[in-house]
């Protein structure tokens, strides 16, 4: 997982390095998100590892890098056979070329069960792909935020997660 101050060239990038970072730091939201998208994990979600903008297994890219190469935006993955492919998407378009891309690399990486999920500005909906708006990433986060788990969150941590949020209240206003 990258560093988390480091500083992203655009609000895609942005966002998506927040939801990873929240993911990957509170496991019990990582369990309600994958419940949320609606896929089902053959491995608790403690157990399920997190990778930004590189492949299960690498080190992360630098953006420009991960860009040249079209990594995904995020893979939760079990180790083995099972994954979440995260695509992102904000202001850029999604094809679906780019998620079979996607999909065919974690193959030859031996993911056999490779679920897909766009998040969008738009309701996009690719073929074979969960598709969700950013909006409604947000409905589901700001309970969990409002809740009695919010402060046992360390401050830096809620900070980020509040951060995300107010990100995407403002991209969806734009």
């Amino acid at each position: 997982m990258r560093n988390l101050f480091d500083q992203y060239d655009g609000y895609e990038n942005r966002l998506t390095h927040a939801l990873a970072v929240c993911l990957d730091e509170d496991r019990t939201l990582l369990g309600d998100f994958l419940s949320w998208v609606g896929v089902t994990p053959p491995v608790r979600a403690t157990t399920l590892s997190v990778a930004e903008q590189s492949l299960p297994g690498d080190a992360p890219e630098a953006d420009e890098e991960a860009e040249r190469k079209g990594l995904p935006d995020i893979v939760i993955h079990d180790g083995e056979t099972w994954c979440l492919l995260v695509e992102s998407k904000v202001q850029a378009a999604l094809t679906g070329d780019q998620l079979t891309r996607h999909v065919r690399t974690l193959h030859r990486r031996g993911f056999s069960r490779v679920s897909r999920l766009a998040l969008t500005k738009a309701d996009a909906r690719p073929l074979k792909t969960i598709a969700r708006t950013w909006a409604t990433l947000s409905m589901f986060i700001l309970p969990i935020l409002r809740s009695i788990r919010a402060a046992y969150l360390t401050t830096g941590y809620w900070t980020v997660c509040w951060s995300l949020l107010r990100l995407v209240t403002f991209l969806m206003n734009r």
